[in-house]
């Protein structure tokens, strides 16, 4: 039985369905075909619409072509299990060097690439996948020398694809790890509910370092990137409060400080800018405070009272907001430099502890 070859296209106009023109190789046209985003298991295996009010599913061997939105579906003839088949394989890359994949079952997904469809198409094995992209890429030395950094995943793979099909010079986007130090300015806020507000232009500085690791997310340059930050205050100083004593601060203070941070970054070979954003979580290790209080008394001074209590909470919680640049990202070592402002509160609502404002600037290595 000789087989319809039909093509499919979609103009997405919901994230579930949209309407499409079906388009039958003898060129008649049926419009007002809706084509539904069925998952990409059941999406390999047939096409799933609504024509003129009807159920219609299309398999592979129906259909060369359909599209659902950004989504591009091709038939191919694959081998499964030592079975020959037509599955519709998704389209990740379209270039010179085209990548497709296919979900045959949760644990199952193969990805294939052709550089002529017309002489087919061949599978990509983890075992090595690298290698064959050694030879897809040999053209691009900036390609070869990013090779080793590719993982056997959909959107490390389709990365890898959409920078070095045209043999870009922007190095690839991995995940790396490393280290930080740097200074803080710390400055005190505190309402007038707490017995000894400080003044508002308290600044003291204290020292930071620390370890993170910046894990791609998606096939952009987003990442995730949590840090594990040791701070440390010291501060010994007086001040006259807003109800005219006296005060003789003594802190002794330090705290694991973990942000949680989203990043987008702006990859090149010399210089890498960044932005982001996240929650930060602090939980101190070591929270010691004295204040002294002295009231004026004629020519003397006159201790009299001393309080010995923490001035901040053991557990803080705020945001951070940064931005910085890395110097050499296409290296295997690379320096960067951050800038960071990082509010953190009390959870005690009736401010009973002071809240605490930081700006930071660090150096680190990553690698």
């Amino acid at each position: 039985m000789k087989k319809q070859i039909v093509t499919l296209l979609l103009i997405q106009l919901i994230s579930v369905c949209g309407y499409s023109q079906l388009i039958v190789k003898d060129t008649t046209t049926i419009f007002g075909t809706i084509i539904f985003d069925n998952g990409e298991m059941k999406n390999a295996r047939q096409c799933s619409t609504l024509t003129d009010g009807k159920d219609l599913n299309y398999t592979p061997d129906e259909v060369s072509l359909y599209k659902i939105g950004d989504k591009t579906y091709k038939s191919f003839r694959i081998d499964v299990d030592g079975k020959p088949a037509n599955y519709f394989l998704e389209q990740l890359i379209e270039g010179r060097i085209n990548l497709y994949y296919v979900a045959l079952s949760k644990g199952i997904r193969r990805f294939y690439v052709s550089e002529n469809e017309s002489s087919g198409i061949t599978e990509l094995h983890e075992a090595d996948y690298r290698k064959m992209l050694e030879k897809y890429f040999a053209d691009c030395p900036t390609a070869l020398r990013n090779i080793p950094y590719v993982k056997f995943e959909r959107y490390a793979l389709q990365k890898f694809f959409r920078n070095y099909i045209i043999c870009r010079e922007t190095p690839l986007f991995r995940t790396r790890f490393g280290v930080e130090a740097g200074g803080v300015l710390t400055h005190f806020t505190s309402s007038k509910e707490l017995k000894r507000p400080f003044p508002d232009n308290n600044i003291y500085f204290r020292t930071v370092f620390g370890c993170f690791a910046d894990i791609p997310v998606g096939s952009y340059n987003f990442s995730f990137h949590p840090k594990v930050l040791y701070r440390q205050l010291n501060v010994n100083g007086g001040y006259v409060n807003d109800y005219q004593l006296t005060n003789d601060v003594v802190v002794n203070y330090t705290a694991l400080s973990i942000p949680l941070l989203a990043r987008y970054s702006f990859i090149s070979d010399k210089f890498s800018p960044y932005v982001q954003a996240g929650p930060v979580y602090q939980r101190a290790l070591r929270n010691e405070g004295t204040v002294y209080d002295y009231t004026p008394e004629a020519n003397n001074t006159i201790l009299t009272d001393i309080t010995n209590a923490p001035l901040m909470p053991d557990n803080m919680f705020g945001f951070n907001i940064g931005c910085g640049v890395i110097f050499g990202y296409k290296s295997g070592y690379s320096f960067f430099t951050e800038l960071n402002y990082t509010p953190l509160y009390s959870p005690d609502r009736l401010n009973t502890h002071l809240d605490i404002q930081d700006i930071s600037l660090v150096i680190g290595l990553q690698f």
